[in-house]
């Protein structure tokens, strides 16, 4: 089985995967059951965008692909084993096309926010002329206190940690953009920026990313 994880995450992707199959479902439960720690790494590493320009630490994407290996990897990490096909397909509901993209913001120590700005994301085509693709929804998530750890981002999945209550006067620290998008309007093959905005400003935005790249 361990081999196997690692042929699946080695062999490129043909495009972003909107639907499934039983033999795709099969292919994430293989890289999600993994006993290798050196799988889960490379599989999830394409899909993390380092930003390093404040606010905007990094972006990570989170296909419907790799949202079953996360929400498999979560229930196993947790001590729930049983994690199939019927599992699997529950995960990926209510809109199983959904594509979501997640952004870590860090603030400036003297900041005076109380809540995490409405900032936005957006995902533009590279391409000159496409219209740029707004999420269906978006949630904002503070974070009073520092980010423990980042290596299993976004873990546990779905990443629907209540945020601490600050403490008396705490400062916000930074917060998670989590912006969710219709699969159906992105080209699966397409290349899209990410670009996080604050009114007509944009703040920052991602290098361009190749769908094809990705599953």
């Amino acid at each position: 089985m361990a081999w196997a994880a690692a042929a699946v995450v080695a062999a490129p992707a043909a495009a972003l995967e909107m639907t499934f199959d039983r033999r795709t479902i099969e292919q994430a439960l293989e890289i999600a059951h993994s006993t290798i720690e050196s799988t889960h790494r490379q599989f999830h590493r394409p899909y993390r965008f380092t930003i390093g320009k404040a606010p905007v630490d990094f972006v990570e994407i989170v296909s419907p692909f790799r949202r079953l290996v996360l929400a498999a990897e979560t229930e196993l990490r947790l001590g729930r084993r049983m994690f199939g096909q019927r599992e699997a397909l529950a995960a990926l509901q209510p809109d199983p096309a959904r594509l979501e993209v997640y952004a870590e913001l860090t603030f400036h120590p003297l900041n005076t926010f109380v809540d995490v700005p409405e900032y936005r994301l957006l995902l533009v085509p590279a391409a000159a002329g496409g219209p740029p693709v707004a999420p269906t929804g978006i949630d904002r998530l503070p974070r009073y206190g520092p980010r423990l750890d980042d290596s299993r981002y976004p873990f546990p999945y779905p990443y629907s940690v209540a945020p601490r209550v600050p403490a008396g006067s705490e400062p916000l620290r930074g917060g998670t953009l989590i912006g969710r998008f219709d699969g159906g309007r992105l080209d699966p093959k397409g290349v899209y920026v990410v670009s996080i905005v604050d009114g007509n400003t944009e703040l920052a935005r991602t290098k361009p990313i190749d769908l094809l790249a990705l599953r």
